[in-house]
């Protein structure tokens, strides 16, 4: 029984250690057996308020570092109020209620790490949660003695020492130093998921294997190793698909994905989600089952993938989208010789040119500009596209086409489509900038002024 004999942790290239202490026998146990052993330690006890008890529990572990001269914090919150405010589950809201006091006071005291009391039961409850609620390999790996949830912090590692240990060794451990640890009345309430896999399955599954605590905790040891490995391949390929990394978007090449295995696609696109979004839960296997490389997808949690030409975005809704792959206004603009500036990193330039012309050289140009027949009252105007916009472009000899069908011809996202600009001289469109020209206002042999006008990203020149 590891209550008989002393525990080497070798955790000294944590110190100082913070240890969230609820008054539990697990995390009691664990506070004692690092004091005992001479950690530089300090004790954290939050307090949710979700009991009408729940006070005393810190006033308890408060009392028991003072006997022990352990240096002591506590916080509390409103966590039902914090569960209603932002729509989670009271578990959900508790969780991060608490990790967000207890990182936010390691930072602010200078602590290396946060010491939970995670156990080897712990463990096999959280395995089989996840294996239920359909998670792979991510979740089927358990909980790691060590890891960084960057959703809290990049720099404070979060440990389990305990993992090795099952729940009766740290309440014999309390019983053999004298503590009576405190009793959470909601660990026993079976509206919780966690609470009745731990009163009704785990024990369901011991019928089958009395090990199974046992057996769920090595499994996980070996999903870790692979997981390791699994997750270096998918980092490889991450980064040789990856055409660009925003705040709020990651963008991904659709022929380097395509050219994977499927499933290391979706754990791309999972490891995507959760880069955008750290601690996001709701990136699941089925969530993950409706990627497509063709089709947009929900993934959860506000996060989406979103197709685009030959890119497919992982983001927070179009709005997480760069929005400069093509210029956007958002009303009308009169254009003046040199430099227009638009909102969204373009600008348009107009140059005028007096005759004579070597008009071959105009015809056929770059698609970012177009060669005019103006004169000196010219009123060249940039508005944006109007539903039933019709124009002639160059080479149609009779009648017009829909604007909207060069924007579908050349795949213009349908997000760029309303705030299109388009160029108008006296009233007639001239030119969709970047997609077509039209046969209106072409330079002639008797022309004598021109204007050449090009549109550009502006961060291009």
């Amino acid at each position: 029984m590891k209550t008989s004999k002393t525990v080497s942790l070798n955790l000294k290239n944590f110190e100082p250690i913070l240890v969230a202490v609820s008054g539990g026998a697990d995390s009691m146990a664990l506070l004692d057996i690092l004091h005992q052993q001479g950690y530089q330690l300090i004790a954290a006890s939050f307090d949710h308020q979700i009991r009408p008890d729940s006070a005393s529990d810190v006033e308890f572990v408060r009392s028991f570092c003072e006997d022990r001269a352990i240096p002591f914090i506590a916080g509390s919150a409103d966590v039902p109020s914090e569960a209603t405010k932002k729509h989670l589950s009271l578990e959900e809201a508790a969780r991060q209620t608490r990790y967000e006091f207890l990182f936010q006071t390691a930072q602010e005291l200078g602590c290396r790490a946060i010491a939970t009391g995670h156990t080897m039961d712990d463990q096999a409850e959280t395995i089989v949660m996840h294996f239920v609620r359909g998670a792979g390999l991510a979740g089927l790996k358990g909980i790691l003695p060590e890891t960084t949830l960057v959703q809290f912090s990049h720099d404070i590692k979060l440990i389990r020492p305990l993992l090795d240990w099952r729940r009766v060794d740290t309440e014999e451990y309390c019983q053999k130093i004298g503590v009576t640890p405190r009793e959470d009345s909601t660990n026993t309430d079976q509206t919780y998921p966690r609470n009745r896999i731990r009163a009704d399955l785990i024990p369901a599954l011991a019928e089958y294997n009395p090990a199974i605590v046992e057996t769920l905790a090595r499994n996980a040891m070996l999903l870790q190793e692979q997981h390791q490995l699994w997750t270096e391949l998918v980092i490889s390929h991450f980064e040789q698909a990856l055409i660009m990394r925003r705040e709020r978007s990651i963008a991904f090449s659709i022929e380097k994905l395509a050219q994977q295995p499927w499933i290391v696609v979706k754990e791309i696109i999972r490891r995507a989600a959760f880069s955008l979004k750290p601690g996001i839960r709701d990136v699941d296997f089925n969530a993950l089952e409706r990627v497509s490389l063709t089709r947009n997808t929900d993934l959860g949690g506000g996060i989406f993938s979103i197709i685009e030409k030959n890119i497919l975005y992982v983001t927070f809704g179009e709005k997480g989208i760069p929005d400069d792959d093509y210029p956007q206004i958002d009303e009308m603009i009169d254009l003046k010789v040199g430099k227009n500036r638009l909102p969204n990193g373009w600008h348009v330039e107009i140059e005028q040119f007096k005759s004579p012309f070597e008009l071959d050289q105009f015809k056929n140009g770059p698609v970012d500009q177009i060669w005019v027949e103006i004169n000196p009252d010219s009123h060249l105007l940039l508005r944006p596209y109007k539903a039933g916009d019709r124009f002639v472009p160059v080479g149609m000899k009779n009648g017009s086409v829909k604007c909207s069908d060069i924007f579908i011809n050349q795949k213009v996202p349908k997000r760029y489509r309303t705030r299109y600009p388009i160029l108008e001289i006296e009233g007639e469109i001239i030119w969709l900038p970047l997609l077509r020209r039209s046969n209106k206002h072409l330079l002639q042999n008797n022309t004598r002024l021109a204007a050449r006008i090009r549109i550009q990203k502006t961060n291009d020149e």
